[in-house]
């Protein structure tokens, strides 16, 4: 991300009118480096440079629906991208996607959908999404073809089935296919579907957790189970929704206690601000430990409150205050003994996942989502300094804020 970023700085200083790379890297500071304010402008620099340019509307529109959560400016995007080129279904899917999550609008949502489909038919993804709202939000819909009725369940195993077909060589989409089966509990399917993903990748990660809850609570295989929950951890250790499943898992089957806490404590080392970990864990400490005063600190992390202190552990401040050599020196001596009983009891953290368990992160539900989590990024949200704390080349002037209605 930071060689994208910086590549993209070079453009800039090279051509300052060109927009596709200022959008580009607006985007970048957005998704990737949360840069909030800077991504904001960079943005608008964009889209007033070039109107036309729908990578940067599209761009904006999203950022205003996740980022500022401006409901009102993401739809005015989002109707200025479709108004720009009619003939989008980037557009016509990113709308459908928004009329569907944030405002609940699931009949526009299912016309803007079809509308994309007819348009974009072999745009994979499209159909999955179109999938995914037929199967699990749109399930009254039914369609008169060929003189049947056919019900959403159908509607959405076809659109599963075509992203196949655009994309036969994406794994992920056969995971979606089995997720889907096992939904419906159509099981000797699924089990054939999780199969040929892990024929076509032994070691991805995301079919190893998939298929690690298929075997927990559709075959009841729990030595099976639990020996893909671990492939999936080994195959990406950094991520906390593997181990917070793991922890899950052998806090309801095991009965391991112990073991559950490990892999709850790393999952938080990972991720230290996930809504769905801290609630888990205050759960697990309430209910099976009963250390109540301990799980009203998750509780509180989960709510989004930092406030209080995890007892036994200390909490480093965010800078560090200055002293000469000898008095660092000197407290380093001090501190050996504390802070290697601190690390040691860090080192038991841990973080996990699973994906479909009625007690674990079901991933395809919005429950185990990471949605709740909060990315720490370690680029510095000083204004004007990007990725890596690297100064970024700021082509915008300050009476770029006075044109908000322009854009």
């Amino acid at each position: 991300d930071e060689e994208a970023g910086g590549k993209l700085r070079e453009c800039i200083t090279i051509d300052p009118s060109d927009s596709r790379a200022i959008g580009f890297y607006a985007k970048l500071l957005h998704e990737h480096f949360g840069d909030v304010g800077l991504s904001d402008r960079y943005f608008r620099q964009a889209i007033k440079i070039d109107p036309t340019n729908m990578e940067a509307i599209l761009g904006y529109a999203k950022f205003m629906e996740e980022c500022r959560e401006n409901d009102a400016m993401a739809e005015h995007y989002y109707h200025l991208a479709m108004k720009t080129d009619p003939s989008s279904g980037d557009a016509l899917s990113q709308y459908a996607h928004f009329l569907q999550h944030r405002k609940r609008d699931y009949p526009g949502a299912l016309k803007h959908y079809r509308e994309a489909v007819d348009r974009c038919y072999e745009d994979a993804e499209l159909h999955v999404d179109y999938g995914e709202f037929l199967s699990e939000v749109y399930t009254e819909y039914r369609e008169l073809r060929n003189g049947e009725w056919q019900d959403s369940s159908m509607l959405a195993e076809e659109q599963y089935v075509q992203a196949i077909e655009c994309a036969p060589s994406e794994v992920s989409y056969y995971v979606q296919l089995a997720n889907f089966l096992t939904r419906k509990k159509r099981h000797k399917e699924a089990f054939k579907m999780y199969q040929t993903a892990l024929t076509m990748d032994e070691n991805n990660a995301d079919t190893l957790g998939h298929y690690a809850s298929f075997l927990e609570e559709s075959k009841k295989d729990h030595d099976g189970a639990e020996q893909m929950f671990l492939r999936a951890i080994r195959a990406d250790k950094r991520n906390p929704i593997y181990l917070y499943n793991y922890a899950l898992f052998c806090q309801d089957r095991r009965k391991d206690y112990a073991k559950a806490d490990d892999y709850f404590q790393r999952a938080l080392q990972i991720d230290p601000k996930d809504k769905d970990v801290n609630e888990g864990y205050a759960q697990f400490l309430r209910h099976k430990m009963k250390k109540k005063k301990l799980a009203a600190v998750y509780f509180a992390r989960a709510k989004g409150d930092f406030s209080k202190t995890v007892p036994g552990v200390v909490e480093l401040p965010q800078e560090a205050p200055s002293s000469s050599d000898d008095d660092s020196d000197d407290s380093d001596d001090s501190d050996d003994d504390s802070s290697d009983d601190d690390s040691s009891q860090a080192s038991s953290s841990a973080a996990s996942w699973t994906s479909g368990s009625s007690s674990s992160a079901s991933v395809s539900s919005s429950s185990s989502s990471a949605s709740g989590s909060t990315a720490v990024s370690s680029v510095s949200s000083v204004a004007r300094e990007g990725p890596g704390d690297k100064k970024v080349v700021v082509l915008l002037r300050d009476d770029d804020d006075d044109d908000d209605d322009d854009d």
